[in-house]
């Protein structure tokens, strides 16, 4: 498995009493290269407003390895989408349980 578990980060915008706008798009690499039919572009059309108890846009990263003894993909997903502050913190649980079900999955691998 690779150093790092996943990539959480937390980035609250203040917008003077209006609500939160935050990009809700992402973006796919399969074997570095992006794989435009399961990505959503990151521009003026994915800004979207948050919901009440959502206060920080987020941004998480996955990889993972999927192959089988005839093939491998490498695939690394990079989302951005509304959140909360109150999961800041709670990357290492959250990935922890994403780590543990990839691992139950037949042909997964090195989950980032």
């Amino acid at each position: 498995m690779k150093g790092t578990l996943a990539l959480l980060t937390m980035t609250v915008l203040t917008i003077g009493g209006a609500a939160l706008q935050c990009h809700v798009c992402k973006e796919v690499k399969e074997d570095d290269k992006v794989n435009e039919d399961k990505s959503v572009a990151c521009d003026a059309a994915s800004i979207k407003t948050c919901g009440d108890g959502d206060d920080a846009c987020v941004t998480s990263i996955m990889g993972f390895t999927f192959g089988t003894s005839f093939m491998s993909t490498k695939t690394e997903q990079t989302s951005f989408v509304c959140g909360a502050k109150v999961l800041e913190g709670a990357e290492d649980a959250i990935c922890k349980g994403f780590q543990t079900g990839f691992n139950l999955l037949p042909g997964f691998k090195d989950f980032t």
